[in-house]
């Protein structure tokens, strides 16, 4: 007897409780039982810094893979710091479970290294100098003189 007891107290308790992610309804058999989606949940990965070397003003072409893991459609901001310094956003919408990639480029000028920070994301790239060819030998002889470099490399920055 206490048994039974004990279920219908426990029947009744249970009978308020609300289950976390379903719909209750209008208590006429409209709308009861549904589960709600999941929100939109997104993931950045494989983050890709093509080339790792270049001269100044080339291009650098950085990209990432975007995926909704969550259980509905939603949109997400993707951001592109270089140095600490936000350089470009783009917005991506995607349905529940797809992924999309996401492609930035970029040129510098100044020769440096380059910290790429998308997300959680880091990687860099590097900005060398250009080395100043010749045509023709009395010509670099006379630059090498002229900027008392008689040995060694000559960049675009010792112009």
């Amino acid at each position: 007897m206490k048994r039974i007891a004990l279920f219908l107290v426990m029947l009744v308790l249970l009978a308020g409780t609300v289950v976390p992610g379903c719909d209750g309804g209008d208590g006429n058999g409209n709308g009861g039982g549904q589960i709600t989606p999941a929100p939109a949940a997104f993931s950045i990965s494989n983050l890709s810094i093509q080339p790792a070397q270049v001269e100044a003003n080339e291009t650098v072409t950085i990209s990432v893979s975007v995926a909704n893991t969550g259980g509905s459609q939603g949109s997400h901001n993707v951001v592109l710091n270089i140095n600490g310094a936000q350089e470009e956003a783009q917005s991506v919408t995607l349905a529940a479970g797809s992924s999309q990639s996401i492609t930035f480029s970029v040129t510098r000028e100044d020769a440096g290294s380059y910290v790429v920070t998308v997300d959680s994301l880091s990687g860099s790239f590097t900005v060398m100098l250009a080395e100043v060819t010749f045509p023709d030998s009395n010509l670099e002889a006379a630059i090498r003189e002229a900027l008392n470099k008689p040995e060694g490399p000559i960049y675009t920055s010792d112009l």
